[in-house]
């Protein structure tokens, strides 16, 4: 009710479920690797046709006037006795949701509904999303081919934040530094790209001489090696997973945040 104008509303505050085709995929391998929809298909998922690849649920917050037939009753009891004890009248949707010229709420035109109730809901019925929600898949769902790209892939990016890392450090505030919480992720189509590999990996700079460095730089000199030897056609060559395989093993990225805290 307001107390500015003689009106009041009542309406349905819902949580709904709304399903939708997913709006994209990550897979948690180490480091978040995000994936979109249309690079997923069978060299990247054992069964293309699971249903969660093609469904989200959005969960959405929803104010209506359209109110459910169970909830008629106690809105009626409640305008009923809003009425009594104040005069007033509810507001007709199309005038509460006239626009108030020069003012604005958050990122929209305010309504009567904003100015003389409150700003904290969307009074206009937003239109449904298109997508859903982003789908974690499991690694387990994954084809052995694309597990062998995510491998080499972390490595990749591995080596490359522990040069980042430095800097980043250095930007934190001085309590962050101890323990430093870092959230790394990476987009892939689900293939390797030796020119782009190639050319992130002639980016990475070292930004000091610790061993932790040097031992980076000569990871980095390896997978430099095997990108340039691979002639950039289908999966990865054995060798160069299995160097990423135990280049990972030997050097988890807990012991990497650990080093430079």
């Amino acid at each position: 009710m307001s107390f500015l104008a003689p009106y009041h509303v009542v309406c349905s505050d819902r949580m709904i479920d709304l399903v939708r085709p997913p709006a994209g995929f990550v897979v948690p391998y180490g480091i978040n690797f995000s994936i979109p929809r249309s690079a997923l298909g069978p060299d990247l998922v054992l069964n293309p046709e699971d249903e969660r690849l093609h469904s989200a649920t959005v969960t959405r917050h929803e104010l209506t006037f359209d109110l459910a037939p169970d909830e008629r009753p106690c809105a009626t009891w409640i305008a009923h006795e809003i009425e009594s004890a104040f005069g007033s009248e509810p507001m007709p949707p199309e005038v509460g949701t006239t626009l108030v010229p020069d003012v604005v709420v958050g990122m929209r035109d305010a309504t009567l509904y904003d100015c003389l109730f409150t700003m904290d809901r969307q009074w206009v019925e937003p239109s449904p999303p298109e997508r859903g929600a982003v789908v974690t898949l499991d690694p387990s769902s994954l084809t052995e081919r694309f597990i062998a790209v995510l491998t080499v892939l972390r490595a990749h990016h591995q080596i490359g934040m522990i040069f980042a890392l430095p800097g980043l450090l250095q930007e934190m505030p001085e309590p962050y530094r101890k323990s430093p919480a870092v959230c790394w992720s990476a987009s892939t189509d689900g293939f390797l790209h030796k020119d782009k590999m190639l050319a992130e990996l002639a980016n990475m700079r070292p930004h000091d001489g610790s061993p932790k460095t040097v031992r980076a730089m000569a990871a980095k000199r390896e997978l430099e090696a095997l990108v340039a030897s691979w002639d950039g056609h289908g999966e990865p060559p054995a060798a160069m997973v299995g160097w990423a395989s135990r280049f990972l093993a030997s050097w988890p990225l807990e012991s990497v945040l650990e080093a430079s805290s």
